[in-house]
């Protein structure tokens, strides 16, 4: 079980690679900041649940791959900002649900490939006064199925 959860800042900065791997519950749970940042790989991957939670800044932001991925539930959570963003490939997928679900801005944005793939649920989600979109310059695909 991999757990970073205070009331601060909640965060896996550097230069190389970043990121929560595991059998169990990987996740980033805060009040403050909760992301992944860095110039290499920024992931969330494992066989239980993988999100981001928390009540300020909600993201994945780096230079190469940036994704959650897991077989139970991927998402980003959050009252503010969430959203996957990068110049690699920006993608959530699972077997389990994959959603960005907030009440500011949920996006996937990078220049390679942004998408929500899963067998269960795959959505944005949001309430109305922030902005739910799939945005890039690659391929943009987001299957229901």
């Amino acid at each position: 079980m991999c757990i970073l959860s205070r009331h601060g800042h909640n965060y896996l900065r550097g230069h190389g690679h970043n990121y929560l791997r595991g059998h169990g519950h990987n996740y980033l749970r805060g009040h403050g900041y909760n992301y992944l940042r860095g110039h290499g790989h920024n992931y969330l991957r494992g066989h239980g649940h993988n999100y981001l939670r928390g009540h300020g800044h909600n993201y994945l932001r780096g230079h190469g791959h940036n994704y959650l991925r897991g077989h139970g539930h991927n998402y980003l959570r959050g009252h503010g900002h969430n959203y996957l963003r990068g110049h690699g490939h920006n993608y959530l997928r699972g077997h389990g649900h994959n959603y960005l679900r907030g009440h500011g801005h949920n996006y996937l944005r990078g220049h390679g490939y942004n998408y929500l793939r899963g067998h269960g649920h795959n959505y944005l989600r949001g309430h109305g006064h922030g902005h739910n979109y799939l945005r890039g310059h690659g391929v943009l695909c987001y299957p229901v199925s």
